[in-house]
């Protein structure tokens, strides 16, 4: 018996001129609301009506390199989704900072757009902090499912036992790692993560109402990777098909490392393009991943996005995965 299972997909767009961002004062219209919401105002056209929202694993590991050393450190997820709130009717994932000057408000407020603090600006007649809401850039890029060579039978993960049973709910543990061209421009470890937590969010949001089974991603980690060693490419341009591979032996070996995860999933600062049968180059390979590679030594795929503008945000891929036996609370 096969599940079909939701991973990543391409979002095909037009890539027409943004328009110009919409400079907004965000302010609480109740602390918590009868159902525990926090209601906040945006504009005339959107209010928000956020709720807790949890993406971060209980504990959540780091690799990145210190003093020519890789390092592993371990954070409580619960510290990390502290801030963290979603209007699932809004498509919206934002964490919300409350300070003594204010409320700061930064992620997506819809699937379209994102917002930020204007920390510079001057405030509002009432003391509001300004915020920006930007147009989420749209390309016109494409995504490949590259199947899983024949020769190199897939080890199915330890975990994975095969059955008939198909459970209401999975859960896919996903491991994120950062390449140096994307967390560069974050000035802090812990923005980087803010800003993939909002990503993972934002897929769940989604796909909240998929159901037979229902899917959540839970992030378990991140990686700042500095060398990386799998590229095949220029210091601006990746060959996707040739990196994934790869990529899939990096994140085999490193799969103890990572904690064991369902998926490693690659997030990159470079242009990623597929080399045609032809041999000619084409750009625009916005994502690709191995068909059926979930739980299996296969179990990575890869993806641009453009640091802190959160366009690496992808629709769903259905990939096929052999159905565990007993699938409570893991894909594997």
């Amino acid at each position: 018996m096969m599940l079909r299972i939701i991973i990543f997909s391409a979002l095909v767009m037009s890539s027409r001129g943004l328009p110009q961002p919409r400079l907004v004062y965000p302010r609480l219209l109740e602390e918590r609301a009868a159902d525990g919401r926090m209601v906040m105002h945006l504009h005339d056209k959107l209010t928000l009506n956020l709720r807790k929202a949890s993406v971060a694993a209980r504990n959540f590991r780091v690799l990145e390199h210190e003093d020519g050393r890789e390092v592993t450190r371990f954070f409580d997820g619960r510290d990390l989704d502290r801030n963290l709130h979603e209007d699932e009717k809004q498509f919206a994932t934002v964490h919300v900072t409350r300070t003594d000057d204010g409320v700061e408000v930064e992620g997506v407020v819809g699937p379209h757009h994102r917002i930020e603090p204007m920390r510079t600006m001057e405030r509002s007649e009432n003391g509001l902090i300004p915020h920006m809401i930007h147009e989420i850039e749209k390309k016109e890029l494409v995504d490949i499912e590259k199947a899983i060579p024949v020769k190199g039978d897939s080890t199915v993960n330890e975990r994975a036992n095969v059955g008939q049973y198909v459970p209401t709910e999975v859960i896919v543990e996903i491991f994120m790692v950062s390449d140096w061209m994307h967390h560069r421009h974050f000035n802090t470890t812990i923005q980087l993560i803010y800003y993939i937590c909002v990503m993972i969010n934002s897929v769940n949001i989604r796909y909240a109402d998929t159901k037979q089974p229902t899917v959540k991603f839970l992030l378990t980690g991140v990686e700042k990777d500095r060398f990386s060693t799998y590229k095949k490419g220029t210091s601006t341009q990746m060959d996707g098909s040739v990196t994934l591979e790869n990529f899939r032996v990096y994140a085999y070996r490193k799969r103890g490392e990572y904690g064991d995860p369902d998926m490693v999933f690659l997030v990159t600062g470079l242009d990623t393009y597929s080399i045609d049968k032809d041999g000619t180059k084409t750009m625009g390979l916005l994502g690709i991943a191995f068909v059926g590679g979930l739980c299996t030594d296969h179990f990575v795929g890869l993806g641009e996005d453009t640091a802190g503008f959160y366009n690496g945000m992808h629709t769903p891929r259905t990939q096929t995965l052999p159905t565990p036996q007993y699938m409570k609370s893991s894909a594997c």
